[in-house]
């Protein structure tokens, strides 16, 4: 019959020094208790999210006029948001989970992106559809 072997000190003096060094370490992961609040996007007409290098669609729908867009950093990349066919209009999330802005918008079809550089030839570009 084989007993199991007792960890030896070397790697008993590891665990100690990573569990100290790096609270958490040995926990498992996806602890709800220590999960970051959803970010406020109040009353938006319009959520894009900025993941890593993407948007978390291709393509989306809001009503003419002036919509309230709320743009959301979903990890720790620095995005902008800016509009091809508008001038003057852009959001940035940089540290700040959320910026919203309003912007004159026509029905028709507009392309989203940001403008960091290497971003959007990378994916984060979008359409949204005016109706």
């Amino acid at each position: 019959m084989r007993y199991p072997t007792l960890p030896t000190r070397r790697t008993a003096l590891a665990l100690v020094a990573l569990t100290t060094l790096v609270p958490g370490a040995l926990t498992a992961c996806g602890d709800d208790d220590e999960a970051e609040p959803e970010p406020d996007v109040g009353d938006a007409d319009l959520v894009i999210e900025a993941h890593d290098l993407d948007f978390d669609e291709d393509e989306y729908r809001v009503a003419a006029g002036e919509p309230l867009i709320a743009y959301v950093q979903k990890g720790a990349v620095p995005h902008t948001l800016v509009i091809e066919e508008v001038d003057g209009f852009e959001l940035e999330v940089d540290g700040s989970r959320v910026d919203k802005g309003t912007v004159a918008l026509e029905p028709g079809t507009y392309t989203f992106y940001c403008d960091v550089p290497g971003h959007r030839s990378a994916g984060m570009e979008a359409e949204v559809v005016v109706e």
